[in-house]
């Protein structure tokens, strides 16, 4: 199966944070997610630190305090996936 289609399926589904909320609203309405990446970047305006909290189902990618997206994660390492710009092809 492809990453792309159940990720489909699954926001057809599933409900996942929307852009724009806040991280205690993500927690009040989710739950406690099941890890809390530290934030990256933040050295400037134009690099804001980028947090990530990973759900079993999804994860949530923050800028500052706010939801700027929310993606469906891989069912396991055999499901395909759009390969990452310049990546040798695998």
């Amino acid at each position: 199966m492809l990453l792309i289609d159940r990720a489909s399926r699954t926001h057809a589904t599933a409900r996942l944070p929307n852009r724009g909320m806040l991280m205690n609203q993500v927690e009040s309405q989710f739950g406690a997610p099941s890890e809390r990446r530290a934030a990256v970047g933040g050295g400037s305006a134009q690099t804001p630190p980028i947090t990530r909290w990973v759900y079993p189902d999804f994860t949530v990618y923050f800028e500052n305090n706010h939801v700027v997206n929310a993606v469906v994660n891989r069912a396991g390492p055999l499901e395909k996936g759009p390969k990452r710009t310049g990546q040798p092809n695998g």
